[in-house]
């Protein structure tokens, strides 16, 4: 096995692993391949170079065990499992190890795709309200896993930026999103939706005393793989846009990013750490969805009511995912997958805190250090 990384470590393990830790601080490869599927569907980048999350241009791969007839089929990546059956295989018998290959699809089976696109296309003919909420229902149930995702990336990239700015003393603000990497589609009615909260952040030196005789620049994400992580976006339904629109604000002024804004500068002042910036963060997510549940009772209010809330739900499931059972308190497992740490290592973590100390520090100097190459190709938007 190669020795471990960051992101190499981070794409093994719990059910809440993301993509996106895949591809996290590699300024060489800003588009990687995603982990198999363990606990739940994985979605395939886009081949484009975009660091994007798009509709699957073909079905989900299912596998079933099979004895081949020949030698066993080489491959570039073993399970565990696998390697293990190969090795029993030598001492047990000569007979080939079973190995995992794709079951053959239907010819006639419809793809994913093909599927949402058919639906977009009766949706632009329906003049019906309720059938155009079903329709729509229809195409968020058919990426729901993908919606799932999007919003457990949230999550991820609100930790990480916690750990950049933590102890940094400097305010950060919110600046416009001005770069999107991946697009959506018409024909599909599908939009690039930006996973983070804070694609695009602004940092400023806070004033000391000492100040004026200071020479070390103010830090900076430009020119980072982590600033182009925090603007790759998943392609999905354009309803799913518009319920991101409730948690950032932008058609109706909300306290949410405020109150994200004083965790990160929280952080930043070293007032609290980034597990501490997580609990809030669950509390502002949490309070978040109590209102918009609240708020949306009387359907009356909204355009395609079904979908929405079946967006809202899949969102709420995919935000908290690395949560304490019947807590808002971050979990250790998700912690330590994130912090890459040792199973002993996450087992004295348990018991004091300080000991994340050196792994924000290791993974913050990561951050900053893992510049690009060359420019990543991205739309400007």
């Amino acid at each position: 096995m190669r020795s471990s990384t960051l992101i190499e470590t981070a794409t093994k393990a719990y059910s809440y692993l993301k993509p996106l830790t895949s591809l996290l601080f590699k300024a060489e490869a800003p588009v990687v391949e995603v982990a198999a599927k363990k606990h739940r569907s994985r979605s395939h980048f886009s081949a484009n170079k975009t660091a994007s999350l798009s509709i699957p241009e073909i079905s989900r791969d299912r596998f079933k065990v099979v004895k081949p007839t020949a030698a066993p089929l080489t491959q570039s990546t073993y399970s565990i499992n696998s390697l293990l059956s190969s090795f029993m295989s030598l001492w047990i018998s000569s007979a080939p190890a079973p190995v995992a290959v794709p079951e053959k699809k239907h010819d006639d089976e419809e793809t994913i795709s093909a599927k949402i696109e058919l639906l977009e296309s009766s949706l632009k003919k329906s003049t019906d309200a309720t059938q155009k909420d079903s329709l729509i229902l229809q195409k968020v149930e058919l990426v729901s896993e993908e919606i799932k995702e999007h919003a457990a990336r949230r999550v991820d990239l609100f930790f990480y930026l916690l750990v950049a700015v933590h102890g940094k003393q400097i305010t950060v603000t919110k600046e416009s999103t001005v770069l999107q990497h991946g697009q959506g589609s018409d024909d599909k009615g599908t939009q690039a939706c930006h996973s983070s909260l804070f694609p695009n952040v602004k940092f400023e030196k806070i004033p000391s005393a000492w100040s004026w005789i200071s020479t070390t620049p103010c830090s900076t994400l430009d020119n980072t793989q982590f600033k182009e992580t925090l603007n790759m976006t998943v392609e999905l339904p354009d309803i799913v846009n518009i319920f991101d629109a409730c948690i950032e604000g932008r058609y109706h002024r909300t306290r949410y990013i405020k109150d994200l804004l004083t965790t990160l500068n929280k952080a930043s002042r070293n007032e609290i750490d980034p597990i501490q910036g997580m609990n809030e963060f669950f509390k502002i997510m949490d309070s978040f969805f109590v209102a918009t549940e609240k708020k949306y009772q009387d359907t009356k209010k909204l355009e395609n009511p079904t979908a929405f809330k079946k967006v809202m739900s899949l969102q709420k499931e995919g935000t908290f995912q690395g949560v304490k059972k019947d807590t808002l308190l971050v979990d250790d497992s998700y912690l330590s997958l994130m912090l890459r740490l040792k199973p002993h290592e996450a087992a004295i973590a348990r018991y004091s805190t300080k000991y994340f100390a050196s792994s924000f520090t290791a993974i913050q100097n990561e951050i900053f250090a893992s510049t690009l190459k060359e420019p990543t190709p991205s739309l400007k938007i």
